[in-house]
């Protein structure tokens, strides 16, 4: 029976030595281990190996001199040596067989290739250098030139190896290529699909915009039209009882505060109920209407006007003293007593009986009596016949 062939591994990666041992021990070898070169070189003196298979880069030693050191040594000079490297730099390879090494095998490698090699190198006859007829292959990279002697059996051995990982590391790039190409398919799929989802998205995102603006619009106008109907009276749309008295009180406060004067007006329509009596209550509502239409177009801009109850309406007149209350007051009154006012459901002759007060500037009253003063001003006025303005000073 014959005895296993004796492999050195001189490697520093532990881990790769280990990985290694294990393949080549369950192919039938038997194994030994150095961590460097100089460990590798005393190992093969005190026990020489069948073969040497070793890393490039090592501390202490690395693979390049151990090699040159071993092809020195008379006794281990027939030693086949297979030198595992890297085609990131195959200067390292050229240095390795110009130093002695018979082939290399780049990493990563397959089990099958190493087998395939050291069984190779195996099969080489081993001439005595005494008997060697050593050819010389001379190469030139990077501007060196690189000689590697070896018999012709060796150098063609060199040569195939040198095709084979050729065109092994050629399968390993297509192979590359068609998984890259598989990977830009599947990743231009994904951007793709992804780019439909996010238009999808946005175009959620839009409806979701578009409706919460077109809520934020409707609940605005919700809240506008609310504001507008607590503020505003609902038949003649000007403003209300408590909006109007209000807006008299602001004006007392400034009148208290910067010395201005206010006039307060209250007309109230004469006959109101003979309207409603011969006519019915839409016409009514229609004089009403077009009632506070005319008395916002008769007086000033910035003046207020308010229904202040049935067929009363009120008017605030900021800035305004006596006779000038009084003017706006007349104005007003004979604006109905010439002109009849014309309404959807006909056209009618109206008079109004006004009571006109005043606030001086700087005085301090609260509005019940400027009210007050006003209702009995247009009390004077209606039992004075109605259709005239009557006024109360001493407020």
């Amino acid at each position: 029976m014959s005895r296993p062939l004796h492999i050195l591994i001189v490697e520093d990666s532990r881990l790769q030595a280990k990985r290694l041992m294990n393949f080549l021990t369950d192919q039938g070898y038997e194994v030994a281990h150095a961590g460097d070169g100089r460990q590798g070189l005393e190992a093969a003196r005190i026990r020489e190996p069948d073969l040497i298979i070793t890393d490039i880069i090592m501390p202490v030693m690395d693979g390049f001199e151990m090699c040159r050191r071993i092809r020195e040594d008379e006794k281990l000079y027939l030693t086949p040596i297979v030198m595992v490297t890297s085609l990131s730099n195959p200067e390292d390879v050229l240095r390795g067989l110009e130093a002695g090494a018979d082939c290399y095998i780049t990493k990563p490698y397959e089990g099958k290739i190493m087998l395939s090699r050291i069984g190779a190198v195996l099969s080489l006859p081993r001439i005595p250098r005494s008997g060697q007829s050593n050819g010389k292959l001379q190469l030139v990279m990077g501007g060196k030139r690189y000689v590697i002697t070896a018999a012709r059996q060796q150098i063609l051995s060199l040569l195939l190896s040198t095709y084979e990982d050729a065109v092994l590391q050629n399968m390993k790039l297509r192979e590359m290529r068609a998984k890259l190409v598989g990977l830009n398919e599947t990743l231009e799929k994904r951007v793709a699909d992804r780019t439909v989802e996010l238009r999808k998205e946005i175009a959620q995102r839009k409806r979701i915009q578009a409706e919460r603006e077109k809520l934020i619009i409707e609940l605005t106008a919700a809240r506008d039209d609310l504001h507008f109907r607590a503020t505003h009276d609902e038949l003649t749309t000007r403003w209300n009882r408590a909006t109007i008295l209000r807006r008299l009180e602001q004006e007392l406060a400034r009148t208290g505060r910067e010395g201005t004067p206010v006039g307060v007006a209250i007309a109230d329509i004469d006959l109101f109920k003979r309207v409603n009596d011969s006519y019915g209550h839409l016409a009514g509502d229609a004089v009403l209407r077009a009632v506070a239409a005319r008395i916002v177009s008769v007086v000033r801009p910035y003046d207020s006007v308010g229904r202040y109850g049935g067929e009363e309406f009120l008017v605030v007149l900021p800035g305004c003293e006596k006779y000038k209350a009084w003017q706006v007051a007349e104005r007003l009154r004979l604006s109905f007593s010439k002109v009849p006012i014309k309404t959807p459901e006909g056209n009618f002759r109206i008079t109004l009986s006004i009571g006109v007060t005043t606030v001086e500037g700087g005085k301090s009253i609260d509005v019940n009596s400027v009210i007050r003063a006003a209702d009995e001003a247009l009390y004077r006025a209606k039992n004075k016949g109605r259709n005239c303005v009557q006024t109360a000073w001493d407020v």
